[in-house]
């Protein structure tokens, strides 16, 4: 009797959660791209820097000149950069070395490696931090390096490395070094609304003011290459992800996103100069950073992909492991489509989280039919985020295209202009097709009663996930 009790308690309790999720939902929205508010002028240039401040109009044009091909193909990503700078609030960076790290064992052996060069500090921001596998080796690098007078400050969010002790982070803390937890899940807090709060979700590693990696790749297991042997089931391969190494002036702004991270998260603050270390100028990339935090609605991550989508004129590639984008951006891909633009987007043929794997199922229909093209990834599991448009525009971060990264989550993504590292993403993307298939209206159509179940279902609760 007393276990059918707390069997009935459990069930109503679950229940209860679920409304209130559902309540909650109604309560938030994504927020609205005014396009017609972001008036360009006839002649407008869009702010670009590099290490020695602003370029001069002659300067920008010049820039301008060997992205695009003609004078009207100029104004219009003038243009598209000065709406992307209005809804961002950030000048575009010039001067840039930019690298594109194709799986979890490349951006190890590039970040470990970059470690070992590191000469004044390591600043860490990670969803997930696990010490096992490769975790173990940036630990133990970590500890090097803070015993050798390098300052390491850690940022790790408190869901994603919820299973993994803080005392992992000791032998860094007693040499000195700087570890925060942002928003810890344990008591007082109450345990089952703890993905009611914004969590950091970022993934980046900035080493002396000079060189930076941002992308998709926690430091996990799941990246491992040894996990790779073959005749090893899918789940258990390394899984599909993608990195970028910056190097150049653009870092700069990357640190002030970790610094005001930590000053908002710890009230014992870092000593800011310390890390105010502009690089020199190390290349041609043309960059803007895109961080979104917990304490802003504008989210600038999400209008930035609208806004790419809305001036597509050729093609779209998408690569993303959660995708639950909400109407107006399903609606901007069909609208995209409709008016002859290659939309191309690759999600994964399964998932670590199905609940938000078959949410993202419930789009299919939808985009198929208006001439979406829709590939399942399904060598293993995609954990990518990147995009590229009309071979000039592409992005590479931590946000998914969900509610969660939109909306609630923060998260960093750089934006880069230049058909030199788009053609680069482009050229990996077609390479991850091989192993895919692509969806049909008849894969759709014949798909069982429990999928359509779970796909409604997800769709109800679309805000958190």
């Amino acid at each position: 009797m007393f276990y059918h009790s707390c069997l009935r308690a459990g069930i109503v309790r679950r229940l209860c959660l679920t409304v209130l999720l559902l309540a909650l939902a109604g309560c938030s929205a994504l927020p609205v791209l005014r396009e017609h508010r972001l008036a360009v002028p006839p002649e407008g240039l869009p702010d670009i820097v590099d290490t020695s401040g602003y370029l001069g109009p002659e300067q920008v044009r010049d820039v301008l000149f060997h992205l695009a091909a003609d004078d009207s193909e100029r104004q219009a990503l003038a243009a598209w950069m000065i709406r992307e700078q209005y809804i961002s609030s950030q000048p575009l960076v010039y001067g840039n070395a930019l690298t594109l790290l194709q799986d979890g064992g490349e951006s190890y052996k590039a970040k470990l490696a970059a470690m070992e060069q590191a000469e004044r500090f390591i600043n860490m921001e990670y969803y997930i931090f696990d010490r096992n596998g490769s975790g173990r080796l940036f630990l133990d690098a970590l500890e090097q390096k803070q015993a050798a007078g390098v300052q390491v400050n850690i940022i790790y969010d408190g869901v994603g490395t919820f299973t993994m002790p803080y005392s992992m982070f000791d032998p860094i803390t007693r040499l000195g070094g700087n570890v925060l937890e942002y928003r810890p899940v344990r008591p007082p807090h109450f345990l089952f609304f703890w993905f009611l709060k914004p969590r950091d979700h970022r993934k980046q590693l900035i080493i002396d003011g000079e060189t930076a990696f941002i992308g998709g790749i926690n430091i996990s297991p799941v990246y491992d290459p040894s996990t790779g042997r073959k005749h090893v089931p899918r789940q258990d391969r390394p899984w599909r992800d993608t990195d970028i190494m910056i190097q150049g002036p653009a870092v700069h702004r990357l640190q002030n996103v970790f610094l005001k991270t930590w000053k908002q998260h710890n009230r014992i603050g870092l000593l800011r100069r310390k890390y105010l270390h502009v690089a020199q100028n190390r290349g041609s990339g043309l960059v803007r950073v895109l961080a979104d935090d917990s304490y802003s609605s504008e989210r600038s991550i999400y209008k930035a992909y609208l806004l790419a989508i809305n001036n597509a004129k050729q093609t779209i590639l998408i690569q993303t492991p959660y995708f639950v984008p909400g109407r107006k951006f399903v609606r901007a891909l069909a609208a995209a489509a409709k008016r002859g633009v290659a939309v191309h987007v690759m999600l994964p043929a399964y998932s670590d989280t199905g609940f938000v794997f078959h949410a993202g199922r419930s789009y299919y229909a939808y985009l198929i039919k208006r001439g979406v093209h829709l590939y399942e990834y399904n060598k293993s599991m995609l954990h990518s985020k990147v995009a590229v448009v009309d071979g000039i525009w592409s992005t590479i971060g931590s946000a998914n295209i969900d509610y969660l990264s939109f909306l609630h989550n923060e998260e960093l993504n750089v934006v880069v202009y230049g058909r030199d590292f788009a053609a680069k993403v482009a050229s990996m993307f077609h390479a991850d097709l091989r192993h895919t298939r692509k969806i049909t209206r008849q894969d759709v159509r014949l798909r069982p009663w429990y999928n359509r179940f779970m796909e409604f279902f997800g769709r109800l609760c679309r805000y958190w996930l």
